[in-house]
């Protein structure tokens, strides 16, 4: 039988949002524990991402997947997440990370939306360009 994680998942975020916060760490065991009682531990993860992506569905949350060529400080970060949470109309998560193969500029991914801003795309482009023109 195919378990649905959604559900745990929902039944999860509904006990979490309806708990005290001094509560919270009883309803997280007890929610361990029924999951290990109906052998689920191997959905664990599954049921975790589905509570995220449930969690950020409610309370209108999207995650934005930036890549950069540098690191970017605490307030390249508060600027680039107060931007895109004005673009969207969104709560924005920001997770970035370092990646020095695109060379420079970056590249955002929110959802299936992909906005590559790379200078390392910006000349594989430029390159196609000139090739084709000959």
């Amino acid at each position: 039988m195919k378990v649905n994680t959604k559900k745990y998942a929902i039944a999860l975020y509904e006990l979490v949002s309806e708990t005290p916060p001094s509560k919270l760490n009883l309803v997280l065991t007890n929610f361990a524990k029924l999951l290990i009682k109906k052998r689920l531990t191997r959905s664990q993860e599954k049921i975790f991402n589905d509570f995220i992506d449930y969690y950020n569905q409610k309370e209108k949350t999207i995650v934005a997947k930036v890549q950069t060529a540098k690191d970017l400080n605490d307030g390249e970060k508060q600027i680039l997440t107060k931007e895109l949470e004005r673009l969207t109309g969104k709560s924005v998560e920001l997770k970035t990370t370092f990646e020095p193969k695109i060379l420079g500029g970056i590249i955002i991914k929110i959802n299936d939306c992909l906005f590559d801003g790379s200078l390392k795309s910006k000349l594989l482009s430029l390159r196609e360009k000139l090739t084709t023109q000959s």
